[in-house]
């Protein structure tokens, strides 16, 4: 690792924009940023998605000038998804008062809402011991809980689960990737990068107000 000290904001933008973004951003990609963001932030990222064919996704607000973190939220899974080729995926968050782990977006189900001990199943597992668990046969693992694809008539096959972690080391959910396509199951590639995105995710988390 290494530190880069620029002149001030829009310096670092312009700097990830012309290094990082150049160099990894292809066409097709898509690029989420919000409305609430200075427009040196904004301009950059216009000008890298009209060179590169990639497309500028822009999170809304509502009526009280907040983020709609469901719309941020879910566009973020979608794209983890895609990245890691698997079939869906839910973000659960900790409720510490009724230690549950609830999702706030479970991407490609019906269910909008789904509520488990904070101790149960894989996404329970994964919380309380705060590792990444990589399952090929996720029926083949005693802390499967097939109850919510009873609940909703999916089938799991694979899952690769990881913690989310504040600033702070505090974990405060997990993301769950399901089902590999064409796979024996996950990588260890795509531990690495769904690992880099929960650090985003943490910083959404921590940034609204998501816990209500």
């Amino acid at each position: 690792r290494e530190v880069i000290f620029t002149s001030g904001t829009t310096d670092s933008i312009n700097l990830v924009m012309h290094g990082w973004g150049r160099k990894f951003i292809q066409a097709g990609d898509e690029i989420i940023i919000t409305v609430l963001e200075h427009h040196s932030n904004i301009v950059p990222w216009h000008m890298l998605c009209a060179e590169k064919g990639a497309t500028l996704k822009v999170v809304p607000i509502n009526d009280a000038g907040e983020l709609q973190l469901d719309v941020l939220i879910a566009r973020i899974l979608r794209a983890a998804t895609e990245m890691l080729d698997a079939d869906r995926g839910t973000l659960f968050v900790h409720n510490a008062e009724r230690q549950e782990l609830y999702s706030r977006i479970a991407d490609g189900l019906k269910t909008r809402e789904i509520r488990i001990p904070d101790h149960s199943g894989i996404a329970g597992a994964v919380f309380t011991e705060g590792k990444p668990i990589n399952l090929a046969d996720a029926y083949a693992d005693p802390r499967f809980n097939a109850d919510i694809d009873r609940r909703t008539g999916y089938r799991t096959r694979s899952i690769l689960c990881m913690p989310i972690v504040n600033k702070t080391g505090k974990r405060i959910g997990v993301t769950q990737i399901l089902n590999k396509r064409g796979s024996e199951g996950f990588t260890s590639k795509d531990e690495y990068r769904l690992a880099a995105l929960n650090a985003q995710i943490s910083v959404t988390l921590e940034n609204a107000t998501l816990f209500d």
